[in-house]
């Protein structure tokens, strides 16, 4: 897992279930940063298509404010939950090692 999927896989848990442009909204604020909508759909279909997340259209009668395209919604699976969790750990290892040059 990337730490930008990782990034995107945790915001879905928090907010689930949501349709991707609001997690492309969330990360940019999170990251401080612009994330590329074809990077955001690429990475959202490689999670899916890894069992990491469940899509499903939104349906016209649950969303009538809404008048654009349908969306896509996405929520986290249990697979991807546990794939997170492990992420997270190997992550806060990583933080804790000592990287200074010996002396």
């Amino acid at each position: 897992m990337t730490d930008l999927e990782a990034v995107f896989l945790s915001i879905i848990a928090q907010l689930q279930p949501c349709h991707g442009l609001a997690v492309g909204t969330e990360a940019e604020a999170l990251l401080h940063r612009r994330v590329g909508v074809g990077s955001l759909y690429k990475a959202l279909h490689r999670m899916e298509s890894r069992g990491l997340l469940e899509a499903y259209w939104e349906t016209r009668d649950v969303e009538e404010s809404h008048r654009g395209p349908r969306r896509r919604y996405y929520k986290i699976t249990s697979h991807g939950a546990l794939e997170l969790a492990a992420y997270q750990t190997r992550f806060a290892r990583a933080h804790k090692l000592d990287l200074r040059p010996a002396q």
